[in-house]
């Protein structure tokens, strides 16, 4: 696998389910209206912006904005690095809950990206520590696994996503929205508040630096292009749900429940 340009496509999956629809009373609807001309629209707004109106209006369209931008990078961290699709989407939610809860104290908010991979990757490590300790056969209706291409798989997605957050942000920072948020370098740019210019030349020292330390690690080169998953539509809303209840006051954000499925079911195992 070679390091190559940035991936195409993959952006905004989660399609809020707040949006004015012309059903229903007209009271109703005009509410709606009159919340979108008051608020504006999110689509377009930088990370700071976003964030801005998150923690200072409780703007559900500005986080449904930040989990269509950012969503499938950190389901992309949770999913690979879990076996489990019960613990995955546990730790997206994390993820997402605890943006909520410290958003107001992110410092350099254009890298918003790299904030939230730091937080993925943390919370999935933590998931495994935790799956480590359960039966490996019972209530998660897994068979013990042995060597094979899945584990094999998520040691090298756990060994990638490790390798990235130990760059420098400067170079951490470019290649977590080229790789693995398919961003081009005009985005990228855009989003980090850089030159286009200076975008390339970091993304391109950052990735010599991480082949170096991934080859150092006997990994060879792997970062390659990385498609970009589609949330589930049913996690994004719940996950918009949660975060839209503790914005408005619905209290702190809790651990999400174990959603466990029968032993055995196609969905409770990796892909």
């Amino acid at each position: 696998m070679q390091i190559m340009g940035g991936v195409g496509g993959g952006m905004a999956v989660f399609k809020g389910e707040g949006s004015p629809v012309i059903r229903g009373d007209a009271g109703a609807f005009a509410g709606n209206l009159g919340r979108l001309f008051s608020s504006g629209t999110a689509v377009g707004l930088g990370e700071g912006q976003l964030i801005e109106r998150f923690v200072e209006s409780n703007d559900a369209s500005a986080f449904e904005a930040i989990l269509g931008r950012h969503g499938p990078m950190v389901w992309g961290v949770c999913r690979r690095s879990l076996r489990d699709l019960n613990d995955a989407e546990d730790a997206f939610q994390a993820t997402f809950l605890i943006l909520a809860r410290r958003a107001g104290a992110i410092g350099r908010r254009e890298r918003l990206g790299g904030w939230l991979h730091g937080v993925a990757c943390r919370v999935a490590a933590r998931a495994r520590r935790d799956a480590a300790r359960r039966p490996a056969t019972g209530a998660d209706g897994l068979a013990a696994e042995g060597p094979g291409d899945a584990l094999e798989e998520r040691e090298r997605a756990e060994l990638l996503h490790q390798e990235i957050e130990r760059l420098p942000p400067r170079y951490r920072d470019p290649i977590i929205l080229c790789h693995l948020e398919g961003c081009t370098h005009d985005e990228a740019a855009a989003r980090l508040g850089w030159p286009v210019g200076t975008v390339r030349g970091r993304l391109s020292r950052g990735r010599e630096r991480l082949r170096d330390r991934l080859q150092a690690r006997g990994m060879g080169s792997i970062l390659a292009p990385v498609a970009l998953p589609a949330v589930p539509h049913k996690l994004a809303a719940t996950t918009a749900k949660a975060v839209t209840a503790f914005a408005t006051g619905g209290g702190a954000p809790r651990a999400p429940s174990r959603r466990r499925r029968p032993p055995g079911s196609k969905e409770s195992r990796r892909p």
